[in-house]
């Protein structure tokens, strides 16, 4: 049986697929707490996804992702859609694990992304610029803020999900053929059950179809910043639950 096709457009055999994995690198989330909930890391080939509130930490994986990919040689392309980058943050994450932030920041290359077609467009540069020949990883922060700015409502709903469908694919398919890991943050919506208020990312079974695995960040009821933070495995994998704490050396 056929799988998928290699650049170039040759077909592959499953066994191949496998085979090829196999040789797929595991990147440290750079903390204990997370990759005990993915086995290791961020998986070459795989997206997945980190989601909830403000405050709960996503940022802060961000970072450390690309801090974790760029410790290993490799460059890493940070799509921010948020205007949330901070390099002086990423640096004293890493002073304070001992590394050389600004030597492990020059193997990261930030664009923003203001606009769903420049963050479409950002992805690609993986394939056209020198710098990134070498990049393992490609960090979206956040992945549907500006599909849900730029086309609100039901009323744009299938055209939303439409482009966000198309953009997801294309991330999925790169990060197989190439062996990168992909994280990506996302935003969450609220909405009413019969046993109370229920969180959920969003992008719907749009997002859930295309992603490997999903974590979900909640604080503790009434902790305030500084307080623990949990980490659930949500879809394949749920029910498996880890904590962790923001501190100077990031989320640990």
């Amino acid at each position: 049986m056929s799988a998928s096709a290699e650049p170039g457009g040759r077909t592959i055999t499953l066994n191949e697929a496998v085979e090829l994995s196999r040789g797929f690198p595991v990147i440290s989330s750079g903390s204990a707490a997370i990759d005990s909930l993915l086995e290791g890391g961020y998986r070459g080939g795989e997206l997945v996804e980190v989601y909830g509130e403000s405050n709960t930490g996503k940022t802060q994986l961000a970072m450390q992702a690309a801090l974790s990919c760029a410790a290993r040689h490799s460059s890493v392309l940070y799509i921010d859609t948020e205007g949330t980058f901070r390099p002086e943050r990423m640096d004293a994450i890493a002073r304070a694990k001992g590394l050389d932030g600004l030597e492990l920041l020059r193997r990261v290359y930030r664009m923003r992304a203001a606009d769903a077609s420049s963050q479409i467009e950002a992805s690609k540069l993986v394939h056209t610029k020198a710098e990134l020949a070498g990049c393992r990883m490609i960090v979206v922060d956040t992945i549907t803020k500006n599909f849900s700015v730029e086309y609100p409502g039901s009323k744009n709903l299938a055209h939303r999900q439409g482009l966000l469908s198309v953009y997801l694919s294309e991330l999925a398919r790169d990060a197989f053929l190439m062996g990168r890991a992909v994280l990506l943050t996302n935003r969450v919506t609220s909405f009413r059950t019969p046993a109370g208020s229920r969180e959920t990312h969003i992008g719907g079974e749009t997002l859930s179809q295309m992603v490997h695995r999903s974590i979900h960040l909640t604080r503790e009821r009434g902790g305030a910043a500084g307080g623990r933070i949990r980490a659930s495995l949500t879809g394949w994998g749920r029910g498996l639950i880890a904590e962790g704490v923001i501190s100077e050396r990031g989320f640990s």
